[in-house]
C-alpha cells in the first residue's frame, strides 16, 4: 500500500524556483520517502471551471508502505518546523495522509516517483452524504473514462487514510484528490476541451450527494527525490 502526503501551503507570494527547492529540501529528510514533489502554480485553458487562485505550494511525500510512512510521520514534525522557518511569505496549512491509487493504463506506472510536468490536481472535500460510498462510486466509474483523456500521461487517485502519531498540522478534511498529469499545459488544455472532459463532467452529475468544495488547479511539478 503505497501512501503519500500532502502539506498545503497558504500566502500570497509566488515563489521562485530557488525558494521553491529550498522550502522542499527539509521533506527529502523524511525518513521512509521515496519521492518528494511539488507543485506550483501554472496556467491551463478551462472552458467549464474557473476555482481562482490556486495555493502557493503544496507538496507530497511518497512512502512505499503503511509502515514506512509511520517512520516518516514521527519524522515530519521536524521537517515542519524547518519549512516553517524558511517559508517566509508562505506557511504550511493543512496535512493529508492518503492511500495512492495508481491507474498504470493512462501511462507511467510507478506509483513511487512521477515524471509528468503538469499535474492537475483535483481537491474533494467533505462532507459528503456518504463518504465511503462516495469514494466508491468515483473509483468504480471516473478513472476509466479519464484514462480515454488525449496525450494524458499519469492518473493517480488518492484517498484518506488513518496514520495514528502524525504531525499537528490540521487537515485539508479531503475526500479524495485526483492527479491528471501531462507532459505539458498545452497537452492539458488540449485535454480539457476534449470531447472526453464533457463524458467526465456528465458523470460528475451522476456523484453520490456530497456538498464540500471542489477545486481544479494547473500545477507544475518539481522532483526533488529521487
Amino acid at each position: 500500500m503505497a501512501i503519500s502526503f500532502f502539506i498545503e501551503f497558504e500566502g500570497r507570494a509566488r515563489l521562485a524556483a530557488d525558494a521553491v527547492a529550498e522550502l522542499g529540501e527539509p521533506f527529502t529528510q523524511v525518513p521512509g520517502a521515496s519521492a518528494v514533489e511539488l507543485y506550483t502554480p501554472d496556467a491551463a485553458d478551462d472552458p467549464l471551471l474557473d476555482d481562482g487562485a490556486p495555493p502557493p505550494l503544496v507538496a507530497q511525500l511518497r512512502f512505499p508502505s503503511l509502515a514506512q510512512a509511520r517512520q516518516g510521520a514521527a519524522g515530519l514534525g521536524a521537517a515542519l518546523d524547518e519549512v516553517t522557518m524558511l517559508a517566509g511569505a508562505v506557511r504550511p496549512c493543512a496535512l493529508d495522509i492518503v492511500e495512492n491509487h495508481l491507474s498504470p493504463e493512462a501511462g507511467e506506472d510507478n506509483p513511487l516517483a512521477a515524471s509528468a510536468a503538469i499535474a492537475y490536481l483535483v481537491h474533494y472535500r467533505r462532507p459528503a452524504e456518504d463518504e465511503a460510498a462516495f469514494i466508491s462510486y468515483y473509483l468504480a466509474h471516473h478513472p476509466a473514462i479519464m484514462a480515454q483523456l488525449p496525450e494524458i500521461r499519469r492518473l493517480e487517485i488518492y484517498t484518506p487514510v488513518a496514520l495514528p502519531g502524525a504531525p499537528s498540522l490540521p487537515s485539508g478534511e479531503t475526500m479524495l484528490i485526483c492527479d491528471v498529469s501531462f507532459d505539458s499545459a498545452a497537452a492539458l488544455t488540449h485535454a480539457l476541451q476534449s470531447d472526453v472532459r464533457l463524458r467526465l463532467r456528465e458523470d460528475f452529475h451522476t456523484f453520490p450527494p456530497f456538498t464540500g468544495p471542489v477545486t481544479h488547479f494547473a500545477t507544475r511539478r518539481s522532483v526533488l527525490l529521487p
